[in-house]
């Protein structure tokens, strides 16, 4: 008996789980899990492959959720391209980054011991939400964060990013 391609392929596909592509939510929880693991690295991909799937739904929350959450992998990776696509996409996308996300995404990298990368995002955030109650507190934060846990090379990086201790 002579089997088709096409039958062995289905055959091999069906054997390897022959599984759909991940919706953008799936790839989102994925990438977390990936992200809590340490491995920032594949998290990283899960979120630029759901940013992709999701096309030009940008309306969409999970837009946001994404954009958070690749900034805060990807800073592990290359802290100065985050950083840049992060603000690029709150500048191309300001109803859908606002005050909450850029809070979340400067939270997040402080937390994680990214520094510079938490400063340049609270700063702009600062500049365009002048005043804002809490973006000062956040930046108290981030300052007291700076404070007890930068280490002599990150200060040095953020006071050629004009940060002065308070």
């Amino acid at each position: 008996m002579r089997l088709s391609i096409a039958f062995v392929a289905a055959l091999a596909l069906a054997a390897c789980g022959g599984e759909t592509a991940s919706t953008p939510n799936e790839l989102l929880l994925e990438g977390q899990s990936l992200a809590a693991k340490g491995d920032h690295t594949a998290a990283l991909a899960n979120f630029q492959e759901a940013i992709s799937a999701m096309g030009d739904d940008t309306a969409s929350p999970l837009f946001a959720k994404l954009q958070v959450a690749k900034v805060t992998s990807h800073a592990h990776e290359d802290a100065d391209t985050a950083v840049l696509d992060f603000l690029n996409a709150a500048e191309a996308h300001p109803d859908q980054i606002g005050k909450n996300e850029l809070a979340s995404a400067v939270t997040k990298l402080s937390e994680g011991g990214a520094f510079t990368a938490a400063f340049q995002i609270v700063k702009v955030a600062e500049a365009r939400f002048e005043g804002d109650a809490d973006i000062v507190a956040l930046m108290a934060r981030v300052d007291e964060d700076i404070k007890n846990n930068a280490s002599a090379d990150d200060l040095k990086a953020l006071e050629g990013l004009g940060y002065v201790s308070k």
